[in-house]
């Protein structure tokens, strides 16, 4: 969106997309995916439903690589039928950005997401930025990522750069994770502020600080 400019990039809102961005290995996807925009395009939507994927970065030598089957099946697990999701962007004001969505895959997990941003404009190109996020995720059905065990669980963060000089811009981001359950991603290592430096950092009762 115009005005919305981001020093770290949340590389994938959807939380659909490659499972490993070190190891470049892709999970490919049979879904539908509907997007539109709204209100001068000060809003925006997608939505979608998932029935099969293939090629995961568990199981990438197995003689089922090239076959499409259910997403339950990203471990070995019995099969499901499939998970429909959702999300809005949205920009109050130049200077805002607010973003949420929400998954349902079956037997695996619920999962809701939201972040907001906010940049402060100083003179010339400076400015202060600050945004923060929420995930929240619980089992469902089968539960086939645990076991059959149910489980639930929610991570945040806090983010915050600035741009007083030319061609420096220091950052710092603080995340904790509950201290039950960790952050479970199947098919995305997801839009954790953590991941654009190093990898995701889902872990329970993690506490992750980075300064740039």
């Amino acid at each position: 969106m115009q005005d919305v400019v981001r020093f770290y990039n949340t590389i994938d809102q959807s939380m659909i997309g490659r499972n490993d961005i070190r190891g470049m290995q892709p999970i490919h996807f049979s879904a539908v995916t509907a997007k539109g925009q709204l209100l001068d395009d000060t809003l925006r939507y997608y939505g979608g439903y998932l029935w099969g994927v293939r090629g995961n970065a568990e199981n990438t030598l197995s003689d089922n690589e090239n076959r499409f089957s259910s997403p339950g099946e990203f471990n070995g697990l019995a099969e499901t039928d499939g998970g429909a999701y959702g999300g809005v962007q949205y920009k109050p004001t130049k200077d805002s950005m607010l973003e949420g969505s929400y998954y349902n895959f079956q037997d695996l997990l619920n999962m809701g997401y939201f972040s907001g941003d906010y940049v402060y404009r100083l003179e010339g190109k400076n400015y202060l930025r600050f945004g923060a996020q929420y995930f929240w995720q619980e089992g469902n059905g089968q539960n086939l990522m645990t076991g059959g065990k149910d489980f639930s669980t929610n991570a945040w963060a806090v983010y915050g750069e600035f741009k007083l000089l030319p061609h420096i811009i220091p950052y710092m981001s603080y995340g904790e994770t509950n201290d039950e359950q960790q952050i479970r991603s199947p098919f995305a290592i997801g839009p954790h502020y953590a991941t654009q430096r190093i990898k995701a950092m889902p872990v329970a009762g993690e506490k992750t600080m980075f300064i740039g």
